[in-house]
């Protein structure tokens, strides 16, 4: 999967129409350097707000907290419209009356000055997409927000057309399925911060969740899946196959397993409790 293109529209910092072309010449590496406060991060932020939208909590902690920050990913969105122009929507006397009617029926000739400068967004075009069934050379995602009426919308175009499959099934679960799935966006977007953070990942839950997301990665999951699956055949035939009193002792084994690592559960958030506790109490 290679990104060949990403437009920025009114998003945050990037005022008007910003597009960035990735054309590979002989290596396929891309730099991107800045001052601090230049956007890099609205940069990386804006790939992942238009793949995943409000589902962007589930790439990093980060994001969560940005939108917890902002009381909900309304108040997130609204603001990432460059801000003369909120300031330009804001400043627009619209009635009640004519907000309904544009709510209701869309913008008309009328007031459709009013889109131009509430909508913003981010689109990017990949290339090399292996999709099963269907034929694809480039994906073209655009997630676009309007400020004024609160609307969040995205499309997805697979070689400049409208596929009814991915339509059907959903353009976030076909994003998240065929494109890039959430669990391993975070090594794809991530700067040095994140790097030290991935190193001092401490509770089980986060490990969990890193190990997951090596699985996606590395494509071990799939073989984990097969051996699961065959694993779960196996004891299928055997339980089919054994007599009456085998079966009833492999039922107590199999409940006996799972209590236990029910309990192994509750221990190891115990101990997580605890030990917070002690470095609370080391450094008092």
């Amino acid at each position: 999967m290679f990104i060949d293109s990403i437009i920025l529209h009114n998003y945050r910092a990037y005022k008007g129409h910003n597009e960035t072309l990735f054309k590979p010449d002989k290596k396929n590496i891309f730099l991107i350097a800045g001052n601090n406060g230049f956007g890099k991060t609205t940069f990386l932020t804006s790939l992942v707000w238009c793949l995943y939208g409000k589902l962007m909590v589930d790439v990093d902690e980060k994001f969560r907290r940005d939108i917890n920050d902002a009381q909900g990913y309304k108040n997130y969105a609204r603001q990432s419209l460059h801000k003369e122009f909120a300031n330009l929507v804001d400043s627009c006397h619209i009635s009640v009356e004519e907000r309904r009617q544009i709510v209701r029926n869309g913008y008309s000739s009328n007031n459709e000055y009013i889109k131009g400068i509430a909508q913003y967004y981010v689109e990017v075009s990949i290339t090399n997409v292996f999709i099963p069934s269907i034929p694809c050379r480039t994906i073209t995602i655009r997630r676009t927000y309007d400020y004024f009426l609160d609307i969040e919308s995205i499309e997805v175009l697979i070689d400049g057309q409208v596929n009814e499959l991915a339509k059907e099934v959903g353009y976030d679960i076909f994003i998240n399925d065929f494109v890039l799935s959430k669990d391993i966006a975070k090594f794809f977007f991530f700067d040095a911060e994140k790097i030290v953070n991935l190193a001092e990942v401490k509770s089980i839950d986060e490990k969990r969740r890193l190990s997951i997301a090596y699985s996606e990665v590395l494509g071990i999951k799939k073989y984990e899946d097969i051996k699961r699956n065959l694993e779960n055949l196996r004891l299928k035939f055997r339980k089919n196959a054994g007599s009456t009193i085998s079966k009833t002792k492999l039922d107590k084994l199999t409940y006996s397993v799972e209590e236990i690592e029910e309990q192994i559960r509750i221990k190891e958030t115990e101990r997580e409790t605890i030990d917070g506790e002690i470095q609370k109490y080391r450094a008092e």
